[in-house]
């Protein structure tokens, strides 16, 4: 689970910049989710492995449990060629990003309050 209170520690208070990475997440998260899903359609372990391991390591700064530890576990699915384990770790990961995206959405739009 996200809290603002979580991000703005770890950007040293900052919420402008808190508000910026929750913006910025929000607007790419689509297309790295995009590449998440094309590695499963395409059954290619290696292009799974990279795309979440990206996503992850992108998603990590608002929580490490939830969707972070989704595409971690997609992210070991990759590296070691489970691919009948994808489409269904995706659509956990799927899951947890409609739970996260729209508290992101609203904390960057917001003056920094969690929603």
């Amino acid at each position: 689970m996200w809290t603002a209170t979580a991000l703005l520690e770890r950007v040293g208070g900052d919420a402008e910049i808190a508000r910026e990475l929750a913006r910025l997440f929000v607007n790419e998260c689509p297309r790295m989710l995009e590449a998440v899903r094309s590695g499963v359609a395409s059954r290619s372990a290696q292009e799974i492995r990279r795309s979440a391991h990206l996503l992850k390591g992108s998603v990590s700064n608002f929580t490490e449990t939830g969707a972070a530890a989704a595409a971690l576990e997609l992210e070991y699915i990759g590296r070691d060629g489970r691919l009948d384990d994808a489409p269904g770790a995706l659509v956990y990961l799927e899951r947890e990003l409609e739970a996260l995206l729209p508290q992101l959405q609203m904390f960057g739009a917001s003056g920094g309050e969690h929603p």
